[in-house]
């Protein structure tokens, strides 16, 4: 797989929402709350979160197959089109964003066990559990660190 990494640009917004909506609504069924999964563009904390963070498009020709976003030491987006989970772009999204820093946090939903996984193997540790909240509901959450 010829995978390109570069910056986003604007005119990958659509894309990157689709991207969104349909991983989250996967990892949101990892913890059995069916929940309505609410567009990036509607999400007015996420969308705010999205357009202070430094994203990056992993590219396939001309298909995006995911992003990854960082807001200095907190990545903020890791998100993989589902019809490429377990075919490496999660890991190689996470090396270019490590390209630029070392000493990082993310949080995941406690349940989402291939995101942990992934991220165990680049050395994260779960720091804290805590209770987050989506579109409402309740959800248990994890802060890894990277130091």
């Amino acid at each position: 797989m010829n995978l390109l990494f570069r910056k986003y640009c604007p005119q990958d917004f659509e894309s990157i929402c689709e991207i969104f909506s349909l991983s989250k609504k996967v990892e949101m069924s990892y913890s059995g709350i069916g929940i309505e999964i609410i567009s990036l563009e509607k999400d007015e904390k996420l969308k705010s979160d999205f357009d202070n963070s430094q994203i990056i498009v992993a590219v396939l020709g001309e298909e995006i197959l995911g992003f990854a976003g960082n807001n200095n030491d907190y990545i903020s987006f890791m998100f993989v089109h589902p019809d490429y989970f377990g075919k490496g772009i999660g890991k190689a999204l996470i090396m270019e964003v490590l390209i630029n820093s070392q000493h990082v946090h993310l949080a995941v939903l406690k349940e989402n066990i291939p995101a942990i996984n992934l991220y165990k193997s680049f050395g994260f540790k779960i720091e804290k559990e805590f209770e987050g909240v989506y579109n409402g509901i309740k959800c248990k959450a994890l802060k890894m660190v990277k130091l």
